[in-house]
């Protein structure tokens, strides 16, 4: 019996083989990574806002709506860190509150070719908002 083509389907089928998976790792993890884009925006969005309604307590019975730079930036970093999130925190000029965040999250397939996380980046600003009712939001 002759076998001189036997296996040259080994190769190819091989490099088939993971280029295969690699495309499944790419539509696997991208989707990931378009989800944690929507997560990292929504984290700094919710930081912003929790560091926004620190208020300076004593301009606000004066009538006047001020953050509490302090306070705004110490809710906002603690939002962050409860969220798993890691990332940058300032208030701005007294009345806003700028957050970046970042979400770090291992890749399911990618891992084969040695990409092990995926970090994705998200920024939101936020101020405080004095309500037509007299509240502020």
């Amino acid at each position: 019996m002759d076998e001189s083509g036997g296996g040259s389907l080994t190769v190819p089928g091989a490099l088939l083989a993971l280029v295969l998976v690699l495309a499944a790792g790419l539509g696997v993890d991208g989707v990931r990574k378009a989800q944690q884009i929507a997560t990292a925006d929504s984290i700094a969005e919710e930081a912003a806002r929790v560091g926004a309604q620190q208020l300076d307590i004593a301009a606000l019975r004066a009538g006047a709506v001020r953050l509490d730079p302090a306070r705004a930036a110490v809710a906002a970093q603690r939002y962050l860190d409860r969220s798993g999130a890691t990332g940058s925190i300032a208030v701005v000029g007294n009345d806003r509150v700028r957050v970046r965040a970042v979400v770090r999250r291992s890749t399911v397939l990618l891992g084969l070719i040695g990409i092990n996380e995926l970090d994705t980046r998200g920024s939101a600003e936020s101020e405080p908002l004095l309500m037509p009712s007299g509240g502020v939001a």
